[in-house]
């Protein structure tokens, strides 16, 4: 995130490797455990790559890194797979009920127009970024 890009397709292989590894991690015990968890997370990141070059228009992981990662008043940008361009700014962090929060700008263009809007996530309890 530090360059002000997110990567669509590094972010899925990264989600797809963590859930290989964990799985992998499960399904062996004993001394084969660390290989299971070693080919669990090369065969999850290979399956997270596809699913991150075909992630829907909502592009739910790169919102929730920026939110999650980029300092505040620092951009991301990313273009999904139909060519919707995005371009979300953290603007405040505040906490709520106990959960950080962050509002925040974005800015989305398709088909040549461009919209702008202003948000508020807050982290639920299993770490995603809930738009409030």
């Amino acid at each position: 995130m530090s360059d002000g890009r997110c990567n669509r397709d590094v972010i899925g292989a990264l989600l797809g490797g963590t859930a290989g590894a964990a799985i992998g991690s499960q399904v062996v015990k004993g001394d084969g455990q660390a290989v299971a968890t070693l080919i669990g997370g090369v065969l999850g990141a290979l399956i997270g790559h596809e699913i991150g070059e075909n992630m829907d228009r909502e592009d739910r992981a790169c919102r929730g890194h920026t939110l999650e990662l980029e300092k505040t008043g620092s951009s991301v940008r990313w273009m999904d797979a139909a060519g919707v361009q995005f371009v979300l700014t953290p603007t405040r962090d505040f906490v709520q009920s106990g959960a950080p929060c962050r509002d925040y700008n974005a800015n989305v263009l398709t088909g040549g127009k461009s919209k702008k809007l202003k948000g508020t996530a807050c982290r639920a309890g299993d770490g995603t970024w809930r738009m409030t």
